[in-house]
C-alpha cells in the first residue's frame, strides 16, 4: 500500500494503487505529484474482560518507511 502526505492539509492519504491521479481525500488537492511511501501499519492487540465477555481491540498505528 502505498501513502502520501498533502502538502495542503498535512492529511496522509492511502492507495493500493502505484499510478495514476491522486486527491487528497481531506482537502480535494491534487496529490499526484507528491512524493509516495510504501505504508508500513503496525498493529497493537489488546484484550478487554468485561464481566463474562472478552474483546479483542486492534489498534492500527500507520508509518512510512521509504520513498518509492
Amino acid at each position: 500500500m502505498y501513502m502520501k502526505i498533502c502538502s495542503r492539509c498535512k492529511h496522509n492519504s492511502y492507495s493500493s494503487f502505484e499510478f495514476g491521479s491522486w486527491e487528497c481525500p481531506s482537502c480535494k488537492y491534487d496529490i499526484t505529484d507528491q512524493n509516495k511511501f510504501m505504508a508500513n501499519r503496525n498493529f497493537v492487540r489488546e484484550k478487554l474482560k468485561l464481566g463474562k465477555k472478552i474483546i479483542t481491540l486492534t489498534l492500527r498505528k500507520s508509518e512510512f518507511n521509504s520513498v518509492v
